[in-house]
């Protein structure tokens, strides 16, 4: 299963010079999940880590971790460590900070490197200012005498993580490149770069989306079932191919890209228009369903032209969407059995026999509450991953030609060239960073009741990464103890989070 955040309540965002985000507010999402071989229908093979398609589903996000660091703070019987870059904070009167950026500074938390066998690490965020601090602690021998103890149970093995990211956008495309080039990369590099917060995962919206400035796609011409005129746009061109190629030469990995479309042309649809209630023409198998699972592998070669390859693609922004009567921006209709089919019939065999063969497909990117209809005709399996919507948005949540203005973990102020990383980049940061790909959840234990919120993750190296959410008002003191190593002490103070990690060889 895979995640999807999608900010699309409308209202504005929480620009720096106007508003910081205010507790709670970063709700919504998608959820996806159901698996199979690029290529086969529904059910045939399911295994974090490998092709899979997925459920996406919309939510009041009932993880522990979708307004995480909106109102976070934890301590930790720590050290602090020296010689990191800090926040540059900024207070808007709405009970947080934003950390400002420019071209010659920009915080960071650098290179993540763990201590020796027998100490830990710890890396904090909070409301009141700290913003993934890290601090250094000794693994104690003996327990420390706190009444609450998590502890970690190896042997119970769940899902493999995929990765972490957000979407290059139109929008997000105009408000990077509107800064300087110097302050461009200082904001590329927070994301992709290893002194950045390792996101490995880009959406792409394929031709328009409402974060666009006008409505198009890339075969407008009517009656062109070949794709003979089948051309990217020049946001394509000039922006979000640049900067993904930029992104790329930051990461240390490769960028697992992820093709979400909005809308089919208009001549290929029963309403003839972008918006608003329609689906394709005719039925699964036939030439509009083809042309459209063409369309896709038309749009890979076009990347691949600019070597950037795409490691899956979703079947459609929120299908639900277009079943609407009068939905005012891109969309796109399809139920369950119409999309199944259609991937069974054409999507997947086209991406079978195709120079794309590798590529992932992704099933229902919509609302959550569709999980279920959606689940019985397919499979559901384990969450793998996250992705953020815009990686950046202008002072009033856009562009976007529908006025449907979201707020953004990155928000840019480009008449001054700076931008402002909100409490969300640092929420991201504290799974993002941390879980490699690779790295496998594991089960945790505790002693008694508690209001803390956790996940567990064993890397590929042998490591452990355990994150530690505590939603309520009071101060928990806890230890966490692994047979491997043995008790770290902690202190949760209310609503925080908190990152330990250590060696276990």
């Amino acid at each position: 299963m895979w995640r999807r955040q999608r900010n699309d309540r409308r209202r504005r965002a929480s620009p720096p010079g106007r508003r910081a985000s205010p507790p709670g507010r970063r709700a919504g999402g998608l959820r996806l999940g159901l698996a199979t071989r690029s290529g086969v229908g529904a059910g045939s093979e399911s295994s974090a880590g490998k092709g899979f398609s997925l459920v996406v589903g919309k939510m009041t996000f009932s993880s522990p971790w979708a307004t995480v660091l909106t109102f976070a703070l934890l301590t930790v019987r720590v050290a602090p460590c020296a010689g990191r870059q800090k926040c540059v904070s900024r207070d808007y009167g709405h009970g947080s900070v934003v950390c400002e950026c420019n071209s010659t500074y920009c915080d960071s938390m650098g290179p993540v490197t763990l201590p020796p066998l027998g100490q830990f690490s710890s890396y904090v965020s909070s409301k009141a200012g700290s913003r993934a601090e890290e601090g250094h602690g000794q693994v104690q021998k003996n327990r420390t005498g706190a009444d609450l103890r998590l502890t970690i149970v190896p042997y119970q093995k769940y899902q493999r993580i995929r990765g972490f990211g957000g979407a290059m956008t139109d929008a997000a495309a105009i408000n990077i490149l509107s800064l300087s080039p110097d302050t461009q990369d200082q904001l590329l590099r927070q994301y992709f770069s290893s002194e950045g917060i390792g996101y490995n995962v880009v959406r792409v919206p394929m031709a328009s989306c409402d974060f666009s400035t006008r409505l198009y796609t890339y075969a407008d011409t009517p009656g062109d079932y070949s794709l003979d005129n089948f051309t990217l746009a020049s946001e394509d061109i000039n922006m979000k191919i640049p900067l993904l190629q930029r992104a790329q030469a930051l990461s240390p990995r490769p960028l697992a890209l992820l093709a979400s479309a909005w809308s089919a042309p208009t001549w290929l649809k029963t309403n003839r228009a972008l918006t608003g209630k329609g689906s394709l023409k005719g039925q699964p198998g036939g030439k509009e369903h083809k042309t459209w699972a063409q369309y896709y592998i038309r749009f890979f070669e076009e990347y691949a032209k600019h070597n950037l390859t795409f490691w899956a693609l979703t079947t459609g922004n929120e299908p639900s969407a277009g079943r609407m009567t009068n939905y005012s921006f891109q969309a796109m209709g399809f139920t369950p059995e119409e999309q199944r089919d259609w991937v069974a019939m054409d999507l997947g065999p086209a991406v079978h026999t195709s120079a794309h063969a590798h590529t992932h497909i992704l099933i229902l990117d919509d609302n959550r509450l569709l999980l279920p209809h959606w689940a019985k005709v397919d499979l559901n399996h384990y969450v793998v991953g996250w992705t953020d919507w815009n990686l950046a948005l202008d002072r009033g949540g856009g562009p976007n030609w529908v006025k449907n203005f979201v707020d953004s973990t990155v928000i840019v102020d480009a008449d001054r060239d700076i931008f402002f990383k909100q409490p969300t980049f640092y929420s991201m940061a504290h799974f993002s960073k941390f879980l490699w790909e690779g790295s496998r959840r594991v089960g945790v234990s505790t002693s008694k009741e508690t209001a803390l919120e956790v996940t567990a993750f064993i890397r590929p190296d042998g490591s452990v990464v355990l994150t530690i959410l505590n939603r309520s008002s009071s101060t928990v003191q806890f230890e966490v103890w692994d047979p491997a190593v043995g008790y770290i002490p902690a202190t949760a103070p209310a609503r925080s989070l908190l990152t330990l990690a250590w060696n276990t060889r």
